[in-house]
């Protein structure tokens, strides 16, 4: 899935995301598996961080994101 900043640029750079980053996996789960897996869904609304699998100029990348859903 294709991401851009919308209108929270300073959260989004904050994250380590940039404009047109392709979100590929979460957590070492591809993008594809998660909408099946309700279980690995709930566990993301609990975690306190999360990797995801970046492509970002043809090339993977991870980004180690502190989260708090609590808000």
């Amino acid at each position: 899935y294709q991401v851009n900043a919308g209108n929270k640029p300073v959260m989004f750079q904050k994250l380590g995301l940039q404009a047109n980053d392709i979100v590929a996996s979460i957590d070492g789960v591809s993008i594809g598996e998660l909408a099946g897996r309700m279980d690995i869904l709930n566990n993301l609304s609990i975690a306190s961080s999360l990797t995801l699998g970046v492509i970002r100029n043809g090339q993977e990348e991870e980004e180690e994101l502190v989260v708090d859903f609590s808000q």
